[in-house]
């Protein structure tokens, strides 16, 4: 499964990939999914590819012509070249169930 934003594998070697996360907020901390750390270290241990993540905190957005469209402009940019994950740096976060249709409801 694709776990990367922008993607070079033509011009340079070894390809590279680039996940990008975006805020309207200040960033100290940025949310990945299990898969853009999986890919993350097979590509570091590997040398599959280089990673790089950039951060966009602080975007602004306004509304623009059309339903739902919205317009960022400005923002801070930080980047990490190479991107490394440390696993002493990632913090396990909780999981988010959907129920489904076959559980029983009721009042207690």
């Amino acid at each position: 499964m694709k776990s990367w934003d922008l993607k070079d594998d033509t011009s340079v070697d070894p390809p590279v990939r680039i996940e990008v996360n975006g805020s309207k907020m200040r960033l100290d901390k940025v949310t990945l999914t299990d898969n853009d750390v999986e890919h993350a270290k097979k590509a570091g241990d590997g040398g599959v590819c280089c990673l790089i993540l950039v951060v966009v905190q602080e975007i602004e957005l306004r509304t623009g012509g059309g339903e739902d469209e919205w317009i960022a402009s400005s923002g801070e940019v930080r980047v990490c070249d190479p991107w490394e994950v440390d696993e002493g740096e990632l913090e396990p976060m909780h999981r988010r169930y959907r129920c489904g249709s076959t559980e029983t409801s009721g009042t207690f």
